[in-house]
């Protein structure tokens, strides 16, 4: 594999560039019509009211699907010659994945709780080919670049990909909405669909940006020992069991509280489900604005004060949701056909805040990573964490 080196002055092509960011604009555009904070409860809700264990059923299958290919599979990577037909295969998964969903759902009326149960088992399939492809990508994306670029390539395909997604969420609560001419279950076969689409379309342009040849390894390493390799390394850089820990506590306490706060406010608050499509929208331009000041926050003051603001972001979402219970009732204005009061208003902040705090702890995560991920990385860790501006490693679901 071509090495990389944070002094790279390789030049960069525009079009392997422009072919990246629009990548990730479909990217972030099939994760938008499967947000597991917004569209998965609202379906969840519709499908199956009156319960939240199915929200959480949901949250999970698409969560677990993006967390255990790596591990069995990056041993096979290592042998592989060229990549990129990987990353094309991962996405022929989710587009399936999400065609079959649609048809799924034509029997959702009739029969709710295995419709539901079948679309679970589906998004497991598409997030696990999600996570199939994430290490082509990796790998592709690093050597496509000069190392310098790289932090200024993601901050551009998360801040085009965030605002498609603000786009894109106003479609939404369009179709979720009581007027709309789209019945259900067939709005959600557009939804879903539409991140089918949008998965086939970032197979087309990936295929476009050139992947440099590397040297592969001669044989596949037996699992006990890819294990054992995976052992060391966390034994070796004190960091990266630092940042295990982190991101498993937070992806815990984002799940038992990100998932909830639309039902919340559909339960408790008396808020249209439409409004869904909206507060994604709130969300990922949130997510999409900030992610150059995190980028430049993680550059000037390094990624653990990166991730303790964003773990301070984490808990205001549950304390900005729960508190929204008390404000006042009193309707302040009306835009889109909803009227927003004080306690509406606060679950829009708790999704404002949602999306600050995702894209804070992905920039830490990801230049943490890049500082303190490697084998030889050892007492280095700590001075790379500083310095480590170009983001290689990306955090699921963003590749």
């Amino acid at each position: 594999m071509r090495p990389v080196s944070p002094h790279d002055d390789s030049k960069l092509e525009l079009k392997q560039f422009v072919l990246g960011v629009a990548n990730g604009l479909f990217v972030l555009l099939a994760s938008a019509f499967l947000d597991p904070e917004t569209v998965l409860p609202a379906f969840a809700m519709r499908i199956m009211p009156g319960n939240s264990l199915w929200i959480a059923l949901i949250y999970a299958a698409i969560n677990a699907g993006w967390y255990w290919p790596q591990i069995f599979l990056s041993r096979q990577m290592e042998v592989k010659p060229r990549l990129a037909p990987y990353y094309g295969l991962s996405n022929i998964l989710r587009f399936a994945s999400m065609m079959l969903v649609c048809l799924v759902l034509i029997f959702a009326v009739d029969y709710p709780k295995w419709t539901f149960m079948a679309v679970a088992v589906l998004l497991f399939a598409s997030t696990s080919g999600g996570a199939y492809g994430m290490i082509p990508f990796m790998t592709v994306i690093r050597d496509a670049f000069p190392a310098r670029w790289l932090g200024r390539f993601f901050g551009w395909r998360y801040m085009v990909g965030g605002l498609g997604s603000f786009a894109v969420g106003f479609w939404i609560k369009h179709l979720l909405s009581d007027s709309s001419s789209v019945e259900y279950p067939y709005n959600f076969m557009l939804i879903f669909g539409s991140g089918g689409f949008s998965a086939a379309i970032c197979t087309l342009l990936f295929a476009m940006i050139k992947e440099r040849p590397h040297n592969p390894a001669r044989h596949v390493l037996p699992m006990r020992f890819h294990l054992a390799r995976g052992r060391r390394m966390l034994a070796r850089t004190a960091n990266l069991r630092r940042l295990a820990r982190v991101e498993a506590l937070w992806t815990a306490s984002a799940g038992l509280g990100y998932p909830f706060v639309l039902p919340f406010a559909v339960v408790k608050l008396g808020m249209p489900v439409a409004m869904a499509g909206l507060l994604l929208s709130v969300k990922m331009l949130v997510y999409s604005l900030s992610n150059p000041l995190w980028g430049e926050m993680s550059r000037l003051f390094g990624n653990r004060r990166v991730i303790a603001l964003g773990t301070v972001g984490l808990m205001l979402v549950m304390l900005v949701t729960l508190g929204s219970y008390w404000l006042p009732q009193t309707p302040l204005f009306t835009w889109l056909g909803v009227t927003y009061d004080w306690r509406l208003l606060g679950i829009v902040v708790a999704c404002m805040l949602m999306g600050l705090t995702r894209a804070g702890l992905l920039a830490g995560f990801a230049t943490g990573i890049c500082g303190g991920g490697g084998d030889a990385a050892g007492s280095q860790a700590v001075a790379a964490d500083r310095n480590c501006s170009a983001a290689p490693y990306a955090i699921k679901r963003q590749h």
